[in-house]
């Protein structure tokens, strides 16, 4: 989009402010947020406090792939929210860590569209991901846990439990806006 989409605003909130929300309202108390550079930082420190924990990509990196790689705590249950993605609130977390708990032998949980997996949106056990992707050259997330390793959920499921069709709708799809 060309902008810093976590100052989108939408009813009254900037979109960063909706995600860190639905993870306090989801029960999650760490929150990393990945920025750009030191002074996009210093705006969510001063806007979330001692509520985050900030994470300055580094300039040479495979985008999302080594965001995921260098940033994840060890040993966590860990959930991934673009912040383009303000409809996936804190009741479809909640659902995602329900399904988790009951899978716990894999290495996470994944919302599945009718696009397939999304996997900006899943939730994953630290180790067992790292340990993944550690031994992979960076591909495409969505062909990474299209696998038995990952349980899909079907964006149905989802939507009957938050009581919404909205969860899985993205800002940067321009067909998702259409209401």
């Amino acid at each position: 989009m060309g902008v810093d989409k976590s100052k989108i605003i939408i009813e009254n909130k900037s979109l960063i402010e909706i995600a860190v929300e639905n993870f306090i309202r989801a029960g999650i108390t760490e929150i990393f947020i990945s920025v750009r550079c030191q002074e996009q930082a210093e705006e969510m420190m001063g806007l979330f406090g001692n509520k985050i924990t900030t994470i300055i990509d580094q300039e040479k990196s495979q985008g999302i792939w080594d965001v995921l790689k260098f940033a994840l705590p060890p040993n966590q249950i860990v959930q991934i929210l673009p912040v383009d993605s303000p409809w996936f609130d804190s009741n479809a977390i909640q659902l995602l860590e329900r399904i988790f708990k009951e899978h716990s032998e894999i290495i996470g949980v994944v919302p599945w569209s009718d696009k397939g997996p999304e996997p900006l949106l899943m939730q994953v056990n630290s180790s067992k991901f790292l340990n993944l992707i550690s031994k992979k050259i960076p591909i495409p997330l969505r062909k990474l846990v299209d696998c038995d390793d990952f349980q899909p959920i079907d964006s149905k499921i989802i939507e009957n439990e938050i009581g919404h069709e909205n969860a899985l709708r993205n800002l940067n799809r321009p067909k998702d806006l259409i209401f």
